[in-house]
């Protein structure tokens, strides 16, 4: 059962990786798809992410007493910015362990995924604005709450492994954990609209941030990835 009442504490590092560029077409719903990322550009985001982590890890050397998890979403997007990091980090003395967890996943839009934004009709989004938090997206994809939920339990996870880690993930996710951590928002029971969802911070694709208290989420309107 979902216990938390307030902003999450944070215990270690957690930084949210966002996949690099996908080669995807412009205005293409891709949610769940199995895109592969720009190669170019996933190297480009590694190394900016290199250099966070030595930067984080000279600063603060006392929080550095476990190899750093890179974990990541399974789709492939994300599995190949886990891999560009590993292999640049260990180099540098950094170790690392490798995993992929399925709730690092965007959220899956159902029939929607692989169409067009703009073939999505106007009675659909109405649907979906009408009950933004409980409508299924495509007919059988999953549901806002389904997503911020899932994330939940893995932020909560975090806060008892007490290990740097770095999120390798996707839109949807970071806007769920910036929601989490600003707000201790409880899926059970909370609320929220379109506007305010669109309002919570998701990195552009290979952009990272670090979840601290004293960096809050500021506002990115963009909802979709």
């Amino acid at each position: 059962m979902h216990q938390q009442t307030g902003p999450l504490p944070l215990s270690s590092p957690l930084w949210l990786l966002r996949h690099a560029r996908p080669c995807i077409a412009p205005g293409i719903c891709y949610g769940q798809h199995n895109v592969e990322a720009d190669p170019s550009h996933t190297e480009e985001a590694a190394l900016a992410m290199v250099q966070a982590v030595l930067d984080h890890r000279s600063a603060q050397p006392d929080v550095w007493h476990a190899p750093l998890r890179l974990m990541a979403s399974p789709l492939g997007r994300c599995r190949q910015l886990q891999e560009a990091l590993a292999t640049r980090l260990q180099p540098l003395g950094i170790p690392v362990t490798c995993s992929c967890d399925a709730r690092l996943a965007e959220i899956h839009f159902g029939t929607w995924e692989n169409r067009p934004w703009s073939d999505i009709t106007p009675q659909e989004w109405a649907l979906w604005m009408a009950s933004f938090m409980d409508f299924r997206l495509g007919g059988k994809g999953e549901t806002v709450r389904e997503l911020i939920s899932r994330v939940s339990e893995l932020a909560m996870a975090h806060q008892r492994c007490r290990i740097p880690t770095i999120w390798i993930t996707h839109a949807g996710v970071m806007r769920a954990t910036a929601l989490l951590w600003q707000t201790g928002f409880d899926p059970l029971r909370d609320t929220l609209t379109a506007a305010q969802w669109a309002g919570l911070e998701a990195a552009s694709p290979g952009g990272y941030r670090l979840m601290a208290p004293s960096v809050p989420p500021n506002p990115l309107m963009n909802a979709r990835e």
